[in-house]
């Protein structure tokens, strides 16, 4: 199964290499743009403005382990992407801080084109979405969280016994030394300090 995707550049790169990971890298032809590629995956562009058409076999596309991925190590802003993401015209990959976009072979469009169509969208990022959310204070997060007690525990060294001191539940209180050894949940002042 072999399939075409075509990397278009605002400002193309002077040089570069193609590299594909689980997969076969079958060719590179420059798409738009002057230039010259290689058999071994290199490419250098002398035009301002450039696409590269990119033939990958052997890959896979599908859901899971070991999709094939397509790196593109350019003097300037090298990138990688899932070979299956670059799939959609509706979703293409667009990277704008590296000005470029992954299209199907299909879709002609150009950098601009890709562009102004993704903005027009009014979608919001991750990052953008954070930014507009209001901050955080501790008194909003402590209210949804749940009331939890850390224990302490005591112990010697070389010695085997250890010794939970914690918040006791049921008295709502971390515990106390008292001379009333009455009480008959607990059987002595020790017991009832350290909760064992």
């Amino acid at each position: 199964m072999k399939e075409r995707v075509r990397l278009v550049w605002e400002k193309a790169p002077k040089k570069g290499n193609i590299e594909v990971v689980y997969g076969k890298l079958d060719s590179i032809k420059i798409d738009e743009g002057k230039g010259a590629c290689k058999k071994d995956g290199s490419f250098e562009f002398t035009s301002e403005e450039g696409a590269l058409e990119v033939v990958v076999s052997d890959i896979n596309i599908e859901a899971g382990s070991f999709p094939t991925i397509v790196r593109a190590r350019t003097d300037i802003n090298p990138f990688s992407f899932f070979l299956r993401d670059a799939m959609s015209s509706q979703y293409p990959v667009w990277i704008p801080e590296y000005g470029v976009t992954i299209l199907p072979h299909s879709d002609k469009r150009s950098y601009h084109e890709v562009a102004s169509e993704i903005t027009s969208r009014k979608n919001m990022s991750d990052f953008t979405r954070f930014e507009n959310e209001p901050e955080e204070t501790f008194e909003n997060a402590s209210s949804k969280n749940r009331v939890q007690y850390s224990p302490t525990w005591l112990g010697i060294s070389r010695d085997m016994r250890f010794f939970r001191f914690g918040y006791q539940e049921g008295w709502k209180h971390f515990g106390t030394i008292t001379s009333d050894d009455r009480r008959p949940d607990f059987c002595s002042r020790a017991r009832r300090f350290l909760s064992l």
